[in-house]
């Protein structure tokens, strides 16, 4: 009996800091904005451009937009959320490899944001390549909008550095709590 309440005891310790840096993921989270009235795609873009299909996409922007003060600056908690609602809600296919493909963008957003960041500017980078580079006003305003992208990166930076911090702490103790 004694053992038994021991192991729980610790148990309940360790998921417990589990608990705490979920939270502070979160909270890191909600401090990484992505202002897209400094970015060349829209927020449903935004989702279209990791994969999600265009009925999916509309929907969580629309979560995503109606859940923040401002529907130009969204936190990438706020993104999370509506990823994850229209998948909860409105995911039309079978359970399987694309929902799973899906789920993991959803988790990307929240903890990997800079990962995200990076799929959404070569996605774009793709679409801007597929478009042709003809040296056209699109070539120019392309590449003037991969600039833009780019400084959204450079600025968040260092919220993410704190981000990795915090996952790496994650990491460690969910190890020891699965150990």
């Amino acid at each position: 009996m004694r053992n038994f309440r021991t192991w729980w005891e610790e148990l309940l310790a360790q998921v417990e800091l589990v608990a705490d840096d979920l939270f502070e993921f979160i909270r890191d989270a909600q401090d990484i904005d992505l202002d897209f009235s400094e970015l060349p795609f829209t927020v449903t873009e935004f989702y279209t451009l990791l994969g999600f299909p265009d009925y999916l996409a509309e929907r969580a922007a629309d979560d995503a937009k109606a859940n923040t003060a401002s529907p130009f600056e969204i936190d990438m908690w706020t993104l999370h959320s509506g990823a994850t609602y229209a998948l909860t809600h409105f995911f039309q296919g079978k359970e399987g490899a694309s929902l799973d493909q899906y789920v993991r963008i959803a988790k990307d957003i929240l903890l990997n944001p800079e990962g995200t960041i990076e799929r959404v500017e070569q996605a774009y980078e793709q679409e801007l390549a597929a478009d042709g580079d003809d040296g056209s006003q699109a070539s120019l305003a392309g590449e003037r909008a991969l600039a833009s992208i780019e400084r959204v990166s450079d600025d968040l930076q260092e919220k993410v550095e704190q981000f990795k911090e915090h996952e790496d702490a994650l990491r460690e103790r969910f190890q020891e709590a699965m150990g």
